[in-house]
């Protein structure tokens, strides 16, 4: 009896290559590069409007969320410069500096950023409510549940002491 047994071979065919492709155009890589770009700094810009708002406490400033989308296409751009830099071929070269002179571009868009900070405010509005229905979701008390009445004491207890105490120290002015 033997422990290893060897499997028998599967026939996968001979290998052929396939047909050469022809590189894409540059202008179309740029444009697909672009939208890259605009989708992540829509996101980057939808992360700093969350983060600020639950860690930090801040208000919605769109001029504010303008200015980061705006350094977002920059930094963007500064990047791509300095892969550029150290590409060897020209179609690569010619790539990253489409990509920088349109991020630019973007940065200077007034349209084009306005665009970006109302879909980012909508997308976080969007993940927050549903993070917050969520939320309200799990907490809720069904009042044909059997212990009810017998749980009603703690809860209104725990409103009191926890919810009440957080609310009143959240409304005491900072001066």
């Amino acid at each position: 009896m033997a422990l290893f047994k060897r499997r028998s071979r599967v026939n996968l065919g001979k290998f052929v290559a396939p047909e050469p492709v022809e590189p894409a155009p540059v202008e179309r890589v740029v444009e697909e590069g672009i939208l890259i770009s605009h989708t992540a700094v829509r996101m980057q810009v939808r992360n700093h409007l969350i983060v600020s708002a639950i860690r930090d406490d801040s208000s919605y400033d769109p001029d504010e969320l303008a200015e980061f989308a705006r350094a977002e296409f920059e930094s963007l751009a500064a990047q791509n410069v300095l892969l550029a830099r150290e590409q060897l071929t020209g179609r690569n070269i010619s790539i990253y500096r489409g990509l920088a002179n349109a991020q630019r571009e973007l940065a200077e868009d007034d349209a084009a950023i306005a665009k970006i900070v109302e879909q980012s405010r909508q997308e976080a509005w969007q993940e927050i409510s549903g993070a917050v229905a969520t939320t309200l979701a799990a907490r809720a008390v069904d009042s044909r549940d059997p212990d009810y009445a017998a749980e009603r004491e703690s809860r209104i207890a725990d409103l009191l002491t926890v919810d009440f105490v957080k609310l009143q120290l959240d409304s005491v002015p900072e001066y």
